[in-house]
């Protein structure tokens, strides 16, 4: 897996615009209002995943549903 960190002092709009125009499969949102919930936003560029794992859990969360999505494409050939 590769992670893109997107830091820059622009809005979280801006930043999801871009997620989407590099093709950014798997997008994780960390933001303030998660971190008091102590969860973080996990989606999938086409929207048909939305949940919000704890944030200690958020990495296997992530490490999952990369490791069905390849096996569901490696599936397809």
């Amino acid at each position: 897996m590769e992670v893109l960190l997107d830091d820059r002092s622009v809005s979280a709009g801006v930043m999801f615009s871009d997620a989407d125009l590099l093709g950014v499969p798997v997008r994780v949102v960390i933001s303030p209002r998660g971190l008091k919930a102590g969860t973080a936003e996990v989606s999938k560029r086409d929207k048909s995943l939305q949940e919000k794992p704890a944030l200690d859990q958020t990495a296997d969360f992530v490490e999952a549903l990369v490791r069905e999505e390849l096996q569901r494409l490696n599936a397809r050939r």
